[in-house]
């Protein structure tokens, strides 16, 4: 292997990656049936039951030894129980979580540590005109099938992996070159405290203000308050939801989930369709009425308090 790089001792770039493989095991562990996050201190694991033979989408991140070894029976059931291929995501300088995995059989498999291409300079720069199309509004059922080329496994075990949007706040960006997708990006907002909001397991409700193209028919509060409302191409009904009707065309609409463009999907189902939708509550917290539309500021402890009234129990 190549000599140690300035890239692999840069502390910041380090920790990127390390946040990046971090919102990965998010992303996988919610994209697919039957997909789950495993999260405790310090360590996230994603178990993806939809591919288990592929340890890149199945496996788990450690910032702290201490954290790996309080869950890692748990984390071992969970991928036995699938029949998995896992593996560990460790800092190369963490000895004690090294040592802990090789007491319980895993094998270093660190060859090369990084990846470094050192002739770009020979790279021609393409033409404008010849850069591929990019659209924010990417379909993530794109994202598996490209990784499974790109990886060139000879498996569609990404595809398997990746086939639902995991939540409202991941980005899907798609390049595409004469209608063919050739690149996809995904991003995704940072930090557990959004994860906290948007976890339906949190149960913290978002309001919406809904404007529909025609009139309500007058039984959708009824069929959202129910629990049974399937959208397509899922298998899992909603959770009941409640509608407070404004007006013949009008409504707030509050959520405990947060699935890809549930709110617009929901009345689609009951034949209508949303031409304007506004956040404007999370938990109790409102949008003040004198925040014009693109401004913003900053929460405090207060506003915290309001969405999440008690943060030790999410």
């Amino acid at each position: 292997m190549a000599g140690p790089t300035l890239v692999l001792h840069n502390g910041p770039v380090i920790e990127r990656v390390f946040r990046g493989l971090h919102h990965f095991a998010r992303l996988c562990g919610s994209s697919s049936e039957g997909a789950r996050v495993i999260e405790g201190d310090g360590v996230i694991a994603a178990i993806v039951p939809a591919a288990p033979e592929r340890a890149v989408v199945n496996s788990a991140v450690c910032q702290s030894a201490d954290g790996l070894r309080a869950a890692y029976d748990e984390i071992a059931a969970a991928y036995e129980e699938i029949g998995a291929t896992w593996t560990v995501w460790v800092r190369q300088d963490d000895a004690a979580a090294a040592e802990l995995l090789e007491s319980r059989g895993h094998v270093l498999d660190a060859q090369p540590m990084g990846m470094v291409h050192d002739r770009l300079g020979e790279v021609e720069r393409p033409r404008p005109e010849e850069l591929p199309e990019w659209t924010r509004d990417g379909d993530v059922t794109v994202v598996g099938p490209l990784n499974d080329r790109a990886y060139t496994f000879g498996t569609d075990s990404f595809t398997r992996a990746m086939r639902e949007r995991p939540s409202e706040a991941t980005v899907v960006y798609v390049a595409y070159d004469d209608d063919e997708p050739i690149g996809c990006l995904l991003m995704t907002d940072d930090g557990a405290l959004l994860h906290k909001i948007i976890s339906p397991r949190a149960k913290i409700s978002k309001r919406y203000r809904v404007t529909l193209d025609r009139p309500l028919r007058g039984d959708e509060a009824e069929i959202f308050a129910s629990g049974t409302l399937m959208l397509d191409n899922e298998d899992k009904p909603l959770l009941p939801a409640q509608l407070d009707v404004t007006s013949g065309t009008g409504a707030f609409l509050t959520l405990t989930e947060g699935r890809y463009h549930q709110v617009r999907r929901m009345f689609a189902a009951l034949g209508n369709h949303v031409t304007d939708l506004h956040r404007d509550r999370i938990g109790a917290l409102a949008l003040p009425d004198d925040l014009a539309p693109g401004q913003y500021r900053l929460l405090g402890e207060a506003d915290l308090a309001l969405i999440l009234p008690n943060p030790a129990a999410s």
